[in-house]
């Protein structure tokens, strides 16, 4: 059964993986795959979880000192961390790593990383030095498109945006107010679609 290595932020994606191995998916484990916003990789070591508030990096989209997925996880492993470790791994990738993986594989492979996927690739291939009889699948989170300005600083590189987004980036911005209770919600959607 294969490993997934996930880049983790809020760690939905991660609790929705775990949540369909319950229910039958045949995964040997996950890999949670952090930035220095570490909490989990933290939790994972020491058996304390400690939130906090969290630090900018190049990773932004996983910029989350205290991810709210994390308490479906206590939840669903009893909040006992030998459980969570029977289920997943953890690490963390600091940006200058997160610099070095991207460079490299695009020197190498000539392939254009985002940072997120970058840190993921690295922790996956941390866990594969250990593991070296696993079958590791790193989720790739992001176009590179969609972070532009870290991609153009690390590589010197502007992508392109996939055909996809390109065509959003003129449209119109449109932002409607609504009241946060369902009777508004209900009218506002049955007014517009």
């Amino acid at each position: 059964h294969p490993v997934f290595c996930v880049p983790s932020g809020n760690f939905g994606n991660l609790t929705a993986g775990i949540y369909a191995a319950q229910w039958g998916l045949p995964v040997e484990q996950f890999v949670a795959a952090t930035n220095t916003n570490n909490v989990v990789p933290e939790f994972m070591e020491k058996g304390i979880y400690s939130p906090r508030a969290s630090v900018s990096t190049l990773s932004n989209a996983m910029d989350v000192g205290a991810p709210s997925n994390f308490e479906r996880l206590n939840r669903l492993f009893d909040g006992n961390v030998k459980n969570f470790r029977s289920h997943m791994a953890a690490d963390w990738v600091s940006d200058r790593d997160t610099e070095m993986t991207m460079t490299r594989m695009y020197r190498e492979q000539n392939y254009l990383m985002c940072p997120h996927t970058a840190v993921g690739y690295l922790a996956a291939e941390r866990y594969l030095k250990v593991h070296k009889n696993s079958s590791v699948i790193s989720l790739s989170t992001a176009h590179p498109g969609k972070f532009v300005e870290v991609v153009d600083k690390v590589l010197g590189i502007k992508p392109e945006l996939p055909p996809a987004l390109q065509a959003l980036i003129n449209r119109e911005k449109k932002s409607i107010p609504v009241e946060n209770r369902v009777d508004e919600i209900k009218t506002y959607l049955k007014s517009h679609f």
